[in-house]
């Protein structure tokens, strides 16, 4: 039987001893209770039998019916630790067993030099041994790290790591609802504006410009923006309604409505749909769109709206389709022609190749009757006029008039008309054209059935009346009242 002796030192205001070794028990209550035990190990349980068999160096408090304890390990030259438990405990080789059998999973929570660390296990049979497993841990650095036990993110620094084997993550929830409320992760430097993060607006919040009810927005408020990256050879997504509508693939290729983007030559943007893919790009100050589309049976490009469709190469315009009307203009041409058709510019712009159409022109002319090169200033009841159509190079003219009088003077030089359109090239021959002339035109009728001009390379027509040979058609064979119509082509220097 042991002996209980209370004393006092000058240090100790209460002290209990035994003369025997063993356990020191505490109980209250008339029909007594266990409260408290002290073991031989200086291990102590609280409304809980201390486990038998601690670890040595490990001391333990354990509290309640399944044994519930913070314990502490601390040898010189070892590890030092202080655990809290749900239930269990070490045993002489360090290996955690069951206290009791209750069907309920087990807890640990404990620090070792400088480092936080969370486990679990499932519940087990008294005796058994536990396997934990660490879900989370808060390193002597500072980084956090959930489901693994370290953290390797690039760049170095603290860090929260989340790791799992299947759909275990970083959850930030707010539970209250209301017409501000979101949740928010955010990552910051010591800069206040160097600060990214993710929000969630919730679905009664007041949508006001980029917060938008129900929905997220992804930010940056430092001055480097945003960059979205795909590190390895990979595409990047995008997706709505759970379907794949876009994506960069690993060569810059973008796909709109396909998942393979290919070109030919270098990258470039693809949209691929059943029925028709259309490419809009609008102007929302006037409404001006540009649209390319392609159907099962056509390709197309449009401007939306009473604007030209403008061709351009390096920032120059080169060609359009003006709004008004069907018209085609190439550079220079008129941007105000109505009808249907081609416009050339006004100054021909010559080319070099031989197959290329270079100038189209509609007009008129004036044709001036001289005396061998003379303006005798006749007098006319009808033009003088003409018309011109030049196509390339290849010039088509009319021109017509009749006399009142063949003006004072008249001498016998060839008869000639000048003003014509365009200066004719010299092709080593005469150009000619029979003239339509009228009986009794001339003082000669046999002359006049004879009658034609030919082409000078000094842009006028001169007059002949031979069959074979070249007599002039002299100005004396006109009267007051002739008349003369006629048509000529010829090719024009440029």
């Amino acid at each position: 039987m042991s002996t209980i002796s209370v004393s006092t030192t000058t240090t100790t205001a209460f002290k209990i001893t035994t003369d025997t070794t063993g356990t020191l028990v505490f109980q209250t209550g008339a029909s007594p209770t266990t409260a408290v035990t002290f073991d031989g190990s200086q291990n102590v349980g609280i409304g809980f039998t201390p486990s038998s068999g601690w670890q040595t160096y490990r001391k333990a408090v354990q509290i309640g019916a399944s044994g519930a304890n913070i314990n502490a390990y601390s040898n010189a030259g070892d590890t030092n630790q202080i655990l809290l438990a749900g239930q269990g405990y070490a045993d002489s080789s360090g290996v955690w067993k069951y206290t009791v059998t209750n069907g309920n999973a087990v807890g640990l929570f404990g620090t070792t030099n400088g480092a936080f660390t969370w486990s679990t296990a499932s519940s087990g049979t008294a005796g058994n041994t536990i396997s934990f497993t660490q879900i989370m841990t808060l390193d002597a650095s500072g980084n956090l790290n959930i489901g693994t036990t370290s953290s390797d993110i690039a760049g170095g620094g603290t860090t929260t790591r989340v790791s799992a084997n299947n759909g275990t993550g970083y959850a930030a929830t707010n539970v209250n609802t209301g017409t501000a409320t979101y949740s928010v992760y955010q990552l910051g430097n010591n800069n206040s504006a160097n600060r990214a993060g993710v929000a969630l607006f919730g679905a009664s919040y007041t949508s006001a410009g980029l917060y938008r009810q129900d929905g997220v927005y992804l930010y940056s408020g430092g001055a480097g923006g945003v960059t979205l990256a795909a590190e390895q050879a990979q595409p990047i997504y995008f997706a709505t309604n759970n379907t794949e509508r876009m994506r960069l693939d690993s060569s810059g290729n973008l796909g709109l409505g396909t998942t393979s983007p290919s070109f030919d030559d270098g990258t470039g943007m693809q949209i691929s749909r059943t029925g028709t893919a259309t490419y809009r790009a609008t102007n929302t100050s006037n409404s001006i769109s540009l649209e390319m589309k392609a159907t099962n049976a056509l390709v197309a490009v449009s401007s939306r709206g009473s604007y030209p469709l403008i061709f351009e190469t390096n920032g120059t315009e080169r060609m359009r389709v003006n709004a008004g009307a069907p018209i085609l203009c190439l550079s220079g041409g008129s941007t105000s022609a109505t009808g249907t058709g081609i416009a050339f510019p006004a100054t021909q712009s010559s080319s070099s190749d031989a197959n290329t159409l270079d100038d189209y022109e509609e007009g008129s002319w004036t044709p001036s009757l001289r005396d061998g090169g003379t303006n005798r200033n006749p007098t006319y009841s009808d033009g003088p006029s003409g018309t011109y159509v030049k196509i390339g190079r290849f010039v088509f003219v009319r021109w017509g008039f009749k006399l009142t009088n063949k003006g004072a003077g008249s001498g016998s030089g060839e008869i000639q008309i000048h003003g014509l359109p365009f200066t004719p090239t010299n092709t080593g021959s005469y150009q000619e054209e029979n003239v339509s002339v009228s009986t009794g035109i001339l003082n000669t009728a046999a002359n006049a059935a004879r009658a034609r001009m030919v082409v000078s390379t000094s842009a006028y027509l001169f007059g002949r009346v031979a069959d074979n040979a070249d007599t002039i058609w002299t100005y004396a064979d006109l009267t007051n009242t002739s008349w003369i119509i006629g048509e000529v082509c010829y090719i024009a220097t440029a």
